[in-house]
């Protein structure tokens, strides 16, 4: 909060300007820029005998001839897109002022400055960006085992174990791929012509605009069973990607008996 003897010059100063500028629009059509009307002169120079009170009567003056009052005048004046210029304007004078202010201050005169300092993000935003960066981090660590997997390597660590991944995840999460990661469910699904039926004939129906000669990714593939009838749409490539132990083993099986 400021003193109150510093706020009156700025508000004098701010005051001058809006009457300048109500005496531009009554004497002026409405395209018309009165650039004189938005400039400011910082030294508060003025013509040498010019009345304080001089704008404010002309002002009057003018308004008693053309039949004018001041609540109309002032719709008038914001009405038209220089009253924008003006408020920043006004704006800048207001700066420029304090910090003349706060330079020139006696000793014995205390401004209080409101604190500058930025507020911190929301914990909403905080948790949200924190959770982009994460995923971000996840989708990077998965793309660079993508690239570094062959069939040649599984050849080579058959009897190696499945490696374990540190990583964060939800509870929501664990409990999605927990229900997904053993045999029962991909058999279900298999033996569910129903719904594995309307995965086929949508993929097959959608064969040219969604999968021929397109790179799919399959997440969570399990048995494959919809990455074979990718591969059937006509996709130049198919990739099947599936974390479960069970099938994890039985991708060795596969590869031992060379099915």
């Amino acid at each position: 909060m400021r003193e109150r003897a510093n706020q009156l010059p700025v508000e004098e100063e701010i005051s001058k300007r809006r009457w300048k500028w109500i005496g531009h629009t009554l004497r002026n059509p409405s395209n018309c820029v009165a650039w004189q009307a938005l400039t400011w002169n910082p030294e508060e120079k003025r013509k040498r005998g010019r009345p304080k009170e001089t704008l404010r009567r002309e002002l009057e003056a003018d308004m008693k001839k053309m039949n004018r009052n001041w609540k109309q005048l002032g719709r008038i004046a914001q009405d038209r897109v220089e009253w924008r210029m003006l408020g920043m304007q006004l704006r800048n004078i207001e700066s420029y002022l304090l910090d003349n202010q706060r330079s020139d201050q006696s000793s014995g005169v205390v401004v209080r400055e409101k604190s500058t300092i930025q507020q911190p993000v929301s914990q909403e935003m905080s948790r949200i960006m924190a959770e982009n960066k994460m995923l971000r981090t996840q989708l990077n660590n998965c793309k660079r085992l993508l690239s570094t997997m062959s069939a040649q390597s599984v050849r080579r660590k058959s009897s190696d174990q499945s490696p374990d991944y540190d990583f964060d995840m939800e509870p929501n999460d664990s409990s999605y791929f927990g229900s997904y990661g053993h045999f029962e469910i991909h058999g279900e699904m298999i033996n569910d012509r129903v719904r594995t039926e309307s995965y086929v004939n949508f993929i097959l129906s959608n064969a040219n605009k969604h999968f021929k000669n397109k790179i799919i990714l399959d997440v969570g593939s399990g048995s494959g069973i919809l990455s074979i009838i990718a591969a059937q749409a006509g996709a130049s490539h198919v990739y099947g990607v599936e974390a479960a132990d069970e099938i994890y083993a039985a991708s060795h099986e596969t590869l031992r008996y060379a099915y």
